[in-house]
């Protein structure tokens, strides 16, 4: 039986080594991975460090009964959204029916304690509105009459503003989401 010298069996470990960590490079960059951390207290990390909501990219998820790693990684971006009043990681989930609904529902955050002042019929805009959100519902729902991004420039608050444009930025776009049920097309049957 031939023995390996120790030099031999070194270099072959430390190119192994080698391997592994330029491997762990090019999947995860410098930085960690999340390892089966729950999307949300993901989510919730990142805002609480200032981190972007693209790290929920590096989710990665290992449990077999679950949804997928992503599915759980949307979810990750879809909860940042909505705790930074930020639209605009919602692209992140872009081209997607999901994309279109983290829109929504953080634009929707907006009405939440003013639910007066939302979610009434165009009707109601033809009649003078005083108040700010109310106004900026109007506006939002000439954009949706349009179908046009420049129809959420006059919107004031600025997260409704933001959701706006992007959902008709997107209309533009992708032109596969154009029979979304977010762009007001019947539920599928």
């Amino acid at each position: 039986m031939k023995l390996r010298s120790p030099l031999v069996s070194g270099s072959l470990a430390l190119t192994v080594l080698a391997l592994l960590a330029y491997g762990w490079i090019a999947v995860f960059g410098w930085h960690r991975p999340y390892v089966n951390w729950m999307p949300w207290d993901l989510a919730e990390y990142l805002v609480k460090n200032q981190r972007p909501a693209s790290e929920c990219w590096d989710l990665v998820w290992f449990e077999i009964m679950a949804p997928s790693a992503a599915e759980q990684r949307a979810l990750c971006i879809y909860t940042y959204a909505k705790l930074t009043f930020d639209p605009s990681a919602c692209e992140l989930l872009m081209p997607s029916e999901y994309g279109l609904s983290c829109i929504n529902d953080v634009t929707a955050q907006e009405y939440k304690d003013h639910m007066d002042s939302g979610f009434f019929e165009w009707d109601e805009c033809s009649k003078p509105q005083s108040d700010p959100l109310r106004a900026d519902w109007c506006n939002l729902l000439r954009a949706h009459r349009n179908r046009n991004a420049a129809d959420c420039l006059p919107i004031r608050n600025d997260v409704i503003r933001a959701g706006c444009t992007l959902k008709f930025e997107a209309w533009q776009k992708y032109p596969d989401l154009r029979n979304s049920f977010y762009f007001g097309k019947a539920a599928p049957q």
